[in-house]
């Protein structure tokens, strides 16, 4: 048997609660894919670091780029040039070069070719 609400306070509670329902369920599956996201980036960074101590990886590559672009210090607030050079010429072909700037892209969320 179906039961009719009583009146307008029993509507009005019914939206309330399903409204704090969808609320939390929206949270909770915006909370989680946010953790799930911030941990596959996590990991790919930690295997990128991993393959970044093989020499001539693009792994490597980027990280030194990133390493002498990124040259944060309180004496030398610029890019370390000759160390940037020093990289790019180490890089053998234009295929290994693109690689490089993708895996930059990919583990740091930043344009080499801007």
């Amino acid at each position: 048997m179906v039961t009719v609400p009583a009146g307008p306070l029993s509507f009005a509670s019914d939206v309330k609660t399903l409204g704090i329902g969808a609320v939390l369920i929206v949270g909770t599956a915006l909370g989680s894919y946010y953790l799930i996201k911030k941990e596959s980036k996590n990991m790919k960074q930690e295997e990128a670091a991993s393959n970044s101590l093989v020499f001539g990886t693009s792994e490597n590559f980027a990280m030194r780029l990133r390493m002498a672009l990124k040259n944060d210090q309180w004496y030398q607030w610029w890019a370390d040039f000759p160390s940037v050079l020093k990289v790019f010429k180490e890089i053998p072909t234009r295929s290994a070069f693109r690689q490089v700037v993708a895996k930059y892209k990919e583990l740091y969320n930043e344009n080499l070719d801007k």
